[in-house]
């Protein structure tokens, strides 16, 4: 908080005869007074506060031009919402239909922060409740267009990057996921006018330091999310594409109910975008390894119970399979029927069960996964014609086919480095590197005898891996002279070439 020479605003009221409290202050607020014996008029903040739990459409002469500019730029909508910058900042129905009806007691106060900003905080005696708004020249922002004002920003085609450190972004990472929004667009068939509503209307991307600094801008402990309220990815990861596809799904179907079951709205996330730090075919190895093995079954997470009662290091990723396999299965626009169908309010998601509809699939299911064990990014080596060296150095050797490289390095490997990026930062960079110098190296490959790890640096994401405790082929990986040895899709790395050229030189 700056220093503000106005006297301190503290406005403390309780409804139903208690005690009022009144601090001036110079800002004009009017005083919330308890409900008199004697009728009077209502005070701005009380009249706010019924605003804020009546949630019609009065309440928008109480929300900033900005925010309503903002939660309605990309036209996305949900039934029954009449107030989008109230998703997950409003008042529990409990709390709201007490205060309607005079029922519950409640003080607030109003305390100066920076610029013309405040914060209203709102009590509860019986229930014991707190909840916080944000206020600009008395009208209502969302808690992260408060946190987020003097953050740098940056332009792309599609998208604003807002960031709490530039030091925090890079050109690659920036480009990486216009890339993927390009890719994601097809997938979705946006059509040329859908095309120009993102070109118009970016995509806010808020790129934190931290999963602290995230829950400090959204109010919820998370490593990332969708903002519904604003339509915004806040995040602490460079190229969260996961949270990225709930939004374009969602501008996708426009105007849709705002609970889906799990199952479809995490799946489809996983299965397009991964999840945060993890690339999507790290999660569909993983998900199809643990259905075939049997240490996870689908039938487990078919109705909403059974999913929040997966631990989601397992019904995450074999959503994502499910997903995977609906779309190969009946077609984009049938499976977003379905996403529809099994969307609605939270009590009627909380009841639904897709068991009726696997029932029809369970065959072709089995067969699916059956059939997806081959397309393993990393694998061990086998007897291979063709191949050719194409780079050679004490701790790497590389050599090439038509398919992938055959990888031979000791157990920590870094490729690519561009020393003007040495300032770059990111939690893969700091695990890492460690103590040692960073000189802007785009890869980190990370071997040992359980597990080969494969980090994108720039994006900080884990892009491939092998773990011998997911292949049952694999038990352990040797070393030769303390070299690893595996073969990696080429697919994966599409700039091994160049970037080994240039070490040579």
């Amino acid at each position: 908080m700056n220093s503000v020479s106005v006297t301190a605003i503290r406005v403390q009221t309780k409804i139903l005869g208690a005690t009022l409290l009144i601090a001036a202050t110079v800002f004009g607020y009017a005083p919330v007074s308890a409900a008199p014996a004697v009728s009077r008029p209502a005070s701005d903040t009380e009249r706010l506060v019924l605003a804020i739990c009546r949630e019609d459409s009065s309440l928008s002469a109480w929300v900033s031009r900005d925010q309503l500019r903002l939660e309605s730029r990309l036209g996305i909508t949900y039934d029954g919402v009449v107030n989008k910058s109230l998703i997950a900042h409003g008042l529990p129905d409990q709390v709201k239909t007490g205060i309607i009806a005079g029922t519950i007691q409640y003080e607030t106060a109003i305390d100066p922060l920076e610029d013309n900003y405040r914060l209203l905080t709102l009590k509860c005696t019986q229930p014991e409740y707190e909840q916080q708004f944000y206020l600009r020249d008395g009208k209502l922002i969302l808690p992260s267009s408060y946190h987020i004002r003097n953050w740098p920003r940056f332009v792309t085609e599609h998208f604003e990057f807002i960031v709490a450190d530039s030091s925090l972004l890079n050109e690659f990472s920036t480009a990486r996921l216009e890339e993927f929004f390009s890719e994601m667009a097809t997938k979705l068939d946006f059509t040329e006018q859908e095309l120009q509503t993102f070109e118009h209307n970016k995509i806010q991307y808020l790129l934190c330091r931290d999963p602290e600094q995230v829950r400090e801008v959204t109010g919820y402990e998370s490593r990332g999310m969708y903002e519904l309220a604003s339509d915004r990815i806040v995040t602490c990861f460079k190229c969260h594409y996961h949270e990225l596809v709930h939004l374009l799904i969602n501008f996708k179907l426009r105007r849709l109910p705002l609970f889906t079951h799990p199952l479809l709205q995490e799946g489809i996330a996983v299965a397009w975008g991964g999840r945060g730090g993890k690339e999507p075919h790290v999660l569909a190895e993983l998900g199809t390894f643990l259905v075939r093995s049997g240490m996870a079954e689908i039938e487990e997470v078919l109705s909403y119970d059974g999913f929040n009662g997966t631990h989601p290091s397992i019904s995450y990723p074999i959503s994502g399979v499910f997903c995977n396999y609906l779309i190969q299965q009946e077609g984009l626009d049938q499976f977003l029927a379905l996403y529809r169908d099994y969307s609605g309010s939270q009590d009627r998601v909380a009841s639904m069960d897709l068991n009726d509809r696997f029932r029809e699939l369970n065959d072709s299911w089995s067969q699916f996964v059956s059939s997806s064990v081959a397309d393993y990014a990393i694998t061990l080596p086998a007897e291979s014609d063709g191949l050719k060296e194409i780079y050679r150095s004490d701790d790497l050797s590389c050599s090439s086919n038509t398919d992938c490289y055959l990888i031979n390095c000791s157990d920590t490997v870094f490729l690519g480095a561009r020393p003007e990026l040495s300032e770059l930062e990111g939690d893969r960079i700091t695990t890492l590197f460690g103590q040692r110098r960073y000189n802007g190296e785009k890869y980190a490959i990370i071997a040992g005898p359980q597990e080969i790890q494969l980090y994108n640096l720039y994006t900080d994401n884990l892009i491939a891996n092998l773990v011998c405790a997911f292949r049952a082929e694999t038990d352990q990986i040797a070393a030769v002279d303390g070299r690893y040895s595996f073969q990696i899709k080429k697919a994966i790395l599409p700039d091994l070439p160049a970037i080994l050229a240039e070490m040579t030189r």
